[in-house]
């Protein structure tokens, strides 16, 4: 395995208990994830699955920039797994219209990870060696 699926694989197992009705989420290596810029993942629904896709420089990352990545990637999928209002009512919270700011509040209720955005391109981050701070207004 390589740092992503070690990453991926922590975190969904830690998912199985803290929501164990969540459907399957599948992890693939495409080089169409990546844009040499700040996007290294996506995450979407295909046939009814719902797939994480990686960049096949991800690896390279440093932990911290893999682990937000991953997470945040995450936080997508429980959201194309649940409607808003259930996630709102499960989570006692109420969540951001915006799907990617709500990926990162999903994280951080779900996990208590909160997701950083480090400079210069503002990728994801998470943990105690991540040097980040809140994700910039308008940020795709």
């Amino acid at each position: 395995m390589n740092p992503v699926e070690d990453s991926f694989f922590h975190y969904m197992d830690e998912l199985s208990v803290l929501m164990p009705d969540m459907p399957d989420v599948y992890l693939e290596k495409r080089k169409d994830a990546g844009d040499d810029g700040r996007h290294y993942a996506y995450c979407m629904v295909d046939g009814g699955d719902i797939l994480i896709a990686y960049a096949p420089d991800m690896p390279d990352l440093p932990d911290p920039q893999i682990n937000g990545l991953v997470l945040h990637e995450i936080g997508h999928a429980i959201d194309f797994a649940y409607s808003q209002d259930h996630l709102e009512m499960l989570l006692d919270v109420r969540l951001s219209d915006d799907p990617e700011e709500r990926a990162d509040q999903i994280v951080e209720y779900v996990f208590g990870e909160t997701i950083q955005y480090e400079l210069p391109e503002y990728i994801q981050c998470v943990g105690v060696d991540c040097e980040g701070g809140a994700r910039p207004e308008g940020l795709r």
